[in-house]
């Protein structure tokens, strides 16, 4: 019988994506807390991370070969307004998982370029010293904490600006947001001031699946080869789905009005895990080409939410 694989998080845009890889070579579990799925070949539990009993007799019930910790509270500003619960959730959620996992298996944790405070000149690579701006981002890094100390074997897989096609939850993010925006005949204004290396979530979970297989430890970036800005960003989208530019407007991050700061420079050098994996990451272009093809496979909510029809 194949050896199972638990992901934290499977109703995740990340989670639903490395669930499914990894359904060929394991057993595969993935949890949830709101939204249900029914991925083929993938068995679901119910899960708060928040509760220390609950996480750790599914796990030790398991007894996985990985648990890869894709779930969090993700949400800047909501973080920023509700100190308390983002700790609970992506801290000691986190913590939970990884002294209940211990060393009896792998622990993945899926981290964040949150944890720099975005004042380097370079991309930001895997060794230097974190400076959170944020709650979230000082949630995420105590986090990688707890897993460093409580797994011997672990993966710290950094990411940035996650997109893809969220099969479960529909949840937006960046470019399907913009993409909607654009179907629906609407001007977008994007920061020409911030800069990032976006993150394809379907090559990010082959990404980390290989991890695992080829058992990688230790701390690895591992978003994409472009580092751009929100602005030309949005113009790769208009260009490959054929909108007008000129519905995108110039905007900058330091005039809007958020609560939580954003790093102005959130791109992480991915050369070690390029390196270690014998595969280059995708350009932002390279992943638009693969992300086209799934906008046309899938029906999705694109931009803003919609009522349901009564």
């Amino acid at each position: 019988m194949a050896e199972p694989m638990l992901v934290i998080g499977g109703s995740g845009l990340l989670g639903a994506r490395v669930a499914t890889a990894a359904r060929d070579e394991y057993r595969t579990f993935a949890t949830y807390l709101e939204h249900r799925f029914d991925l083929q070949g993938v068995e679901e539990l119910c899960l708060d991370v928040t509760d220390y009993q609950q996480v750790h007799a599914i796990i030790r019930a398991l007894q996985p070969k990985a648990v890869v910790m894709c779930g969090g509270l993700g949400d800047l500003e909501q973080c920023e307004g509700d100190r308390e619960l983002a700790f609970a959730v992506n801290a000691e959620g986190t913590r939970n998982v990884a002294k209940s996992l211990g060393s009896t298996g792998k622990m993945v944790y899926i981290s964040s370029n949150y944890i720099f405070d975005g004042s380097s000149v370079t991309p930001y690579k895997e060794d230097d010293p974190p400076s959170p701006v944020s709650v979230y981002g000082e949630s995420i890094l105590a986090a990688e904490n707890a897993v460093r100390e409580f797994c011997p074997d672990f993966i710290i897989a950094r990411m940035a600006s996650l997109f893809g096609i969220d099969l479960v939850a529909r949840r937006p993010n960046f470019v399907t947001w913009v993409l909607g925006e654009l179907l629906e005949g609407r001007s977008v204004d994007l920061f020409d001031d911030q800069i990032l290396t976006p993150t394809y979530a379907n090559q990010a979970s082959e990404m980390v699946l290989e991890m695992v297989n080829n058992n990688l430890k230790g701390v690895f970036n591992v978003a994409s080869s472009s580092c751009i800005s929100r602005y030309d960003m949005g113009l790769q989208i208009a260009q490959f789905f054929n909108r007008d530019p000129a519905m995108l407007r110039r905007s900058r991050l330091e005039d809007a009005p958020f609560k939580a700061k954003r790093p102005k420079n959130g791109c992480l050098d991915c050369s070690k895990v390029e390196e270690a994996l014998q595969r280059p990451l995708f350009t932002f272009e390279e992943a638009l080409v693969f992300f086209r093809s799934e906008v046309h496979n899938y029906q999705f909510n694109w931009g803003r939410p919609q009522k349901e029809k009564s």
